[in-house]
């Protein structure tokens, strides 16, 4: 029994460790990250020697699964520009894709899925497998393709795809009918976008001319003559664009290939030249010049005659225990009087009386003074 592994052998790159699906093994991330990983070099080139011997193998696809499962084990980081991953599986999915008895053998197709993990147009892949025939009899290919457009918001794609793998009775079924319930079950919980496009999932193939008008455009016509092309004026060649030779690392070129990563990016991607020398071209004409910003600059107060306010107060008394208090509020507390609470006056009752208007006044109006008598009067001098 082998001792068991320690973690801390491979603990400093456990951020850089890609994940599998079936997990990955801790003695080989031991020996990889260990101090005494050895050069991968003369194991990268066996395999290669082996694959150019496995042309007269039984199962030559076994030797490519050995060398890719080799780059996973040596390379945990994933397609890196060491471990040539990518390369790899466009090699190796190229090599096999006009073999007829590999297009439905489930290692071969679980090679392609892998590849559109790091293929930069997923959904390009999976359609150029369908109108090859790859994987069309197994539900891997099926149950990847619908994932992919479920988790990119193709629901109603997703469920032609599944609907295809049925008709099709792609095995295992049952597995395929499986995920299709739980599908469906998503599906009634968040139902499709209504504004999702309605382009099919899979390409519609269409008949090439010659064989659809039974060859009458390679032999010329039904009986073969070819009528005499009247004269057209000569014109000026149209100038064809040739873009920079990209080096095709494949195995295969021929019918079914569908390229790698860069030969499918190559329109995107522009080609790199020297900056030495270069000029950035003006997006605009010169805009005209504006005036300056005028500087804001603050006046000079006179200073006045009056005599300078000192304010002497005791700031200690407006924070008092880190609570700041009015001039008032430190008044009413040296005198007690702060935080006092008085009880309230009881409220008056009120009688509630009616006062009547009474006319006591005379009917024939107020009586007239009685005069008083004056030193001018008669009455006065007698």
């Amino acid at each position: 029994m082998s001792a068991p592994v320690e973690f801390a052998a491979f603990e400093h790159a456990k951020e850089n460790i890609e994940p599998t699906r079936e997990g990955r093994s801790a003695a080989s991330l031991a020996a990889v990250f260990g101090n005494n990983s050895s050069d991968a070099e003369p194991e990268r080139q066996e395999f290669e020697q082996r694959i150019k011997d496995s042309d007269l193998d039984d199962d030559p696809l076994q030797i490519w699964l050995d060398y890719i499962n080799w780059t996973k084990d040596r390379y945990p980081q994933g397609a890196t520009s060491q471990s040539n991953l990518v390369p790899l599986l466009e090699r190796a999915t190229a090599k096999f894709v006009n073999v007829p008895h590999y297009k439905n053998d489930v290692r071969y197709v679980r090679t392609w899925m892998t590849y559109v993990k790091y293929a930069d147009t997923p959904r390009e892949v999976f359609t150029h497998l369908a109108s090859l025939g790859i994987g069309s009899q197994l539900a891997l290919y099926y149950e990847d393709y619908a994932s992919w457009l479920e988790t990119n918001g193709y629901k109603n794609k997703a469920n032609e795809v599944y609907q295809a793998g049925l008709d099709n009775n792609a095995h295992p079924v049952e597995r395929l009918q499986r995920r299709y319930h739980q599908f469906c079950e998503r599906c009634a919980a968040n139902p499709p976008d209504p504004s999702e496009s309605t382009s099919p999932a899979f390409p519609t193939v269409r008949p090439a001319l010659s064989s659809k008008f039974g060859g009458a455009l390679a032999s010329g016509g039904a009986g073969g003559a070819t009528e005499p092309a009247t004269a057209a004026p000569r014109k000026k060649k149209l100038s064809v664009f040739v873009d920079e030779e990209i080096p095709d690392t494949s195995a295969s070129s021929g019918p079914g290939y569908l390229g790698t990563n860069a030969v499918r990016r190559k329109e995107n991607v522009m080609q790199a030249t020297p900056w030495a020398g270069e000029t950035m071209p003006s997006s605009s004409a010169l805009k005209p010049a504006h005036p300056k910003l005028t500087v804001f600059r603050e006046v000079q107060v006179p200073k006045s005659d009056k005599k300078n306010e000192r304010i002497s107060i005791d700031m200690d008394l407006l924070y008092d225990g880190g609570i700041e208090f009015c001039l008032e509020e430190v008044y009413a507390k040296s005198r007690g009087l702060y935080g006092k609470k008085y009880n309230a006056r009881p409220a008056t009752p009120k009688a509630k009386t009616t006062t009547i208007m009474v006319k006591d006044s005379s009917p024939t109006g107020p009586r007239p003074a009685t005069p008083t008598m004056t030193l001018h009067t008669k009455g006065a001098m007698d």
